[in-house]
């Protein structure tokens, strides 16, 4: 099996760029001496930072430009480019030399020097780049990837495929760790890497999809959990299910929604899992399990005939382990293929828009969002559920 390609943001991930901000701000308020209290002056940098950052990654404004607009939003619209330049250095020399890496940093790199490491992070690559050198940290990363130096930006999934192919490594085989959940852990996954969020803070993460990580040290058995699963599609079996299978895959379910916040709900929408051969079998529908060589059960998939031509797909979840691998698109192959093979024309489903990895497979897949008479027989939505797809063969 080869090695996992390993990539890390680096501001709040491997280093303490928010602790660093504050270093910073707190010297540009000393140096000025403003009316206005350190915490407010602080609250006012870091509004500028998110507005006009963004503006530099989208090439909007130059990497000067977007540091004299930042100046000139906390300090006062007044000051002159060579003033803002000015007052920026004073930031900019207490904040680089504040630079530090959080205490699991070097453990954690130690742990995963078996596979191979690399970097993906916004900004300059000039002041990217020195924080891994000024934290000696540099040497531990076989690559270093700033969105300054190849014109695309997370949550981008160019960023994220031009590093697999940098590698040689497919995007299934490569990790993605950073702090950001929006911008590193959904953008990443969304480009098919396994991303993974870190949630030092502890944010609230009801409303979050996993993997997730409270610190760099949980890293390693997560990434050892995962190189223990990678194994091909083809290692994978769909067996047909029976009753006597209704606890393994109301158990799938369940755990999988449970992720979500939400739940299986066997005396409404799920009440099919209670009873397999009634709901599938004698109505002419399938509903398999994924079963790995040991038999341990890896997901549960069922579809069925919607009537004029139409298949509805019931069930698609995947345990935690079994993702990743290419088994959702094959699991959609499956059914597609079925549904032809009944001369069938549509395959449509419902979903919860939270499913946010589901929801991004099935567009990959083809399907596109529709509503009423075109959603078929879910033109009413179920409990739970706020989205319809349709795929016409």
């Amino acid at each position: 099996m080869p090695r996992m390609l390993i990539l890390f943001d680096i501001d709040d991930t491997l280093i303490d760029h928010s602790a660093a901000v504050r270093d910073g701000v707190n010297a540009l308020h000393q140096q000025i001496s403003p009316a206005e209290e350190p915490s407010a002056f602080h609250a006012s940098w870091v509004t500028a930072m998110k507005t006009y950052f963004p503006r530099f990654l989208s090439r909007e404004l130059s990497y000067q430009d977007q540091r004299r607009a930042r100046m000139r939003h906390t300090v006062g619209p007044h000051l002159s480019d060579a003033q803002a330049d000015e007052l920026f250095d004073v930031y900019f020399r207490i904040y680089e030399t504040s630079w530090s890496l959080f205490p699991d940093v070097l453990p954690s790199l130690a742990e995963l020097s078996g596979h191979r490491l690399g970097i993906i992070s916004n900004g300059n690559g000039a002041e990217q780049r020195s924080k891994l050198e000024r934290t000696g940290i540099a040497d531990r990363f076989e690559f270093v990837h700033i969105s300054d130096d190849c014109g695309h930006a997370k949550p981008a999934a160019e960023i994220f495929l031009r590093a697999c192919t940098m590698a040689g490594v497919a995007p299934r085989d490569t990790i993605y760790v950073g702090d950001l959940y929006e911008i590193d852990a959904i953008g990443s996954r969304g480009a098919g890497l396994h991303g993974v969020w870190l949630n030092r803070d502890a944010a609230n993460d009801r409303d979050y999809a996993p993997p997730m990580i409270r610190g760099l040290d949980e890293l390693s058995s997560f990434v050892n959990g995962l190189d223990s699963t990678r194994r091909s599609p083809t290692d994978v079996v769909f067996r047909r299910a029976t009753n006597r299978d209704c606890m393994a895959a109301q158990r799938v379910v369940d755990g999988t929604l449970r992720e979500y916040g939400l739940h299986a709900i066997l005396d409404g929408t799920d009440v099919d899992l209670t009873d397999i051969e009634a709901y599938y079998d004698a109505r002419g529908g399938h509903f398999e399990l994924l079963e790995d060589a040991n038999g341990d059960v890896l997901g549960v998939l069922a579809w069925k005939s919607g009537g004029d031509g139409v298949i509805e797909l019931k069930k698609l979840y995947l345990v935690p382990a079994a993702r990743g691998r290419g088994l959702g698109r094959v699991a959609l192959s499956r059914v597609v293929d079925g549904a032809r093979a009944e001369g069938a024309r549509t395959v449509v489903l419902e979903t919860a828009a939270i499913l946010k990895e589901a929801n991004e497979l099935y567009r990959r897949f083809g399907f596109v969002p529709v509503r009423g008479a075109e959603a078929g027989s879910f033109a009413t939505l179920s409990e739970q559920c706020d989205v319809a797809y349709r795929l016409d063969l």
